[in-house]
């Protein structure tokens, strides 16, 4: 975020790509205005398990000092992060990132603002969700005048150590639990795949219950 806040107009006029982790109203203004914005939605449980898996490897398999969130995932279950108050960036992330607005705590603001916030950026932008990535991307690159990119390779950064002690475990009323925790943040990936079916010319339908379970 500094680093984009740091960029000079003269800078910013030699750039084709700005890329990275951003809060949506740092990429507003006049000053890109030329840039097409794109972002891209992952399932929010998946995200979760995702951010809670990285924290640890990085803990505790390269050593590095991390944040105090990196450090609690690192020696706690991902239930016991999941409803910690340092797994709450990672519960409602997309929500923050899209939803804020500059100077403000998303912390408070309620989830419905912030989600009717995020929605209708995402009607104003390109977006794509990442359990159906490759045909987002290929329609933008078309767009844009370049060839479609082949297939990509899906990566995964963490490491199955978590696999078999059972940190990744959670009982049924613990998901069920963090489902209506996080329902605001599965209804803004929801609505992510709809505006990516609806600009790829696929009938938009709406997905029953058992189709997100986890």
């Amino acid at each position: 975020a500094a680093d984009l806040n740091a960029l000079t107009n003269a800078e910013l006029q030699g750039l084709d790509l700005l890329a990275g982790h951003f809060n949506a109203f740092q990429i507003d203004g006049p000053r890109f205005a030329d840039f097409t914005q794109v972002t891209v939605l992952r399932d929010p449980f998946a995200r979760l398990v995702s951010s809670y898996r990285y924290a640890r490897n990085m803990i505790l398999t390269h050593g590095i000092e991390g944040t105090p969130q990196m450090r609690f995932a690192a020696r706690a279950s991902l239930a016991e992060y999941a409803f910690s108050v340092h797994g709450v960036q990672d519960r409602h992330g997309q929500l923050y990132n899209l939803g804020r607005i500059a100077g403000e705590n998303p912390h408070d603001v309620r989830l419905s603002e912030l989600l009717d916030r995020a929605k209708a950026r995402l009607d104003r932008i390109d977006v794509g969700i990442a359990e159906d990535l490759d045909p987002f991307v290929q329609d933008l690159f078309i767009r844009h005048g370049m060839a479609a990119p082949e297939a990509m390779e899906r990566l995964n950064t963490a490491t199955p150590e978590d696999e078999g002690d059972g940190l990744l475990t959670m009982t049924e009323r613990q998901y069920e639990a963090l489902r209506e925790i996080m329902a605001p943040d599965f209804e803004l990936n929801e609505h992510a795949r709809q505006v990516q079916q609806q600009r790829l010319g696929r009938p938009v339908t709406g997905l029953p219950p058992e189709a997100i379970r986890h």
